[in-house]
């Protein structure tokens, strides 16, 4: 169940609560995407088990300063207050940069050192996922901690340069059971206590440039597919209401297709027994891609 609670952001309490809990701005790091450390949820582990830490640097500090200045900037921009809130759904939480009276809209907010940031060339949901993977699943777990929030907007902010992008729910539920996914494995590895096996990491531009190259054309595809599933229903909702079996017309037909189904191998009585494998054919490897 999402509630707020009340903790000072950087507070040794609101300190307290992130170790124990599985945090928005861990979520790259637990789905392996996180271009800094922790990386991975190998690396992750370390850092919640105590073994290691994150330093603090000049970075960090340039965030913080700059947070208030880009808070006012997305409410100026946006027509609403936004207030720093933290919530907790169960052992999901999420330490927000911002979220509105209602907690209908949220933001989060990065500041960049400088005005040459590649954050500022995003300007879709879409590139931002490509681009900037670890941030996204940092933002649909903000969605997931807060079940009320409707939007989410991602403020990018320097003093010589601005850049908001919106990004609603749908488009961030979506993933969330990817996520939940790797969050369920990781919290296993926890409680078992037995480090997650660090995968090969390839940090090369090449395989960067790939990588977004691939998101992006996946989703282009996804995108028509499901713009073609709507055409698809409605085609074949008008074929049922004419009552007719085919319909024809336009270079298209519709047909009502009968078709048997498929035979459950392991009730047939006189397959008991018998070993199928040695009738598989032969073995065969294959790259898989996941993303």
């Amino acid at each position: 169940m999402s509630k707020q609670i009340v903790l000072i952001q950087g507070s040794a309490e609101w300190h307290d609560h992130r170790r124990n809990h599985c945090n928005a701005s861990e979520a790259g790091a637990v789905m392996n995407v996180n271009p800094w450390y922790p990386k991975n949820p190998s690396q992750l582990w370390d850092l919640k088990k105590g073994i290691k830490d994150v330093k603090f640097n000049s970075n960090m500090q340039h965030g913080i300063d700059t947070e208030p200045a880009a808070r006012a900037y997305a409410e100026q921009r946006l027509g609403d207050d936004f207030t720093p809130a933290v919530y907790v759904n169960g052992v999901y939480s999420a330490s927000l940069d911002g979220i509105n009276f209602d907690a209908t809209f949220g933001i989060e907010i990065k500041c960049p050192v400088s005005a040459d940031s590649k954050l500022f060339e995003l300007t879709t949901p879409q590139e931002v996922l490509a681009k900037a993977t670890h941030y996204w699943y940092q933002i649909v777990h903000q969605f997931l901690c807060v079940p009320t929030m409707k939007r989410l907007a991602f403020v990018i902010y320097h003093e010589a340069r601005q850049n908001i992008i919106v990004i609603e729910r749908p488009e961030a539920e979506r993933y969330f059971p990817y996520l939940l996914k790797e969050w369920e494995a990781f919290t296993k590895a926890m409680h078992d206590d037995v480090r997650p096996v660090e995968e090969e990491w390839d940090d090369s531009d090449e395989f960067q440039n790939l990588v977004q190259a691939y998101k992006l054309q996946k989703l282009k595809v996804e995108a028509e597919e499901a713009a073609l599933k709507i055409v698809d229903e409605q085609i074949k909702n008008y074929a049922k209401n004419t009552g007719k079996e085919k319909v024809a017309g336009f270079g298209a037909t519709v047909t009502l297709v009968t078709r048997q189904g498929n035979i459950d191998y392991k009730k047939v009585p006189e397959l008991k027994g018998i070993d199928l494998d040695k009738y598989r054919g032969k073995t065969t490897t294959y790259w898989m891609v996941k993303v």
